[in-house]
């Protein structure tokens, strides 16, 4: 657990989520 309530993890894990959705949505 992060102080600060601050997850650089799930941050990072959400944008790289993000980004291969919008790859996706280009692909189709």
């Amino acid at each position: 657990m992060a102080e600060g309530g601050f997850d650089p993890c799930e941050c990072v894990c959400s944008h790289e989520y993000a980004m291969r959705r919008l790859l996706n949505l280009v692909r189709h």
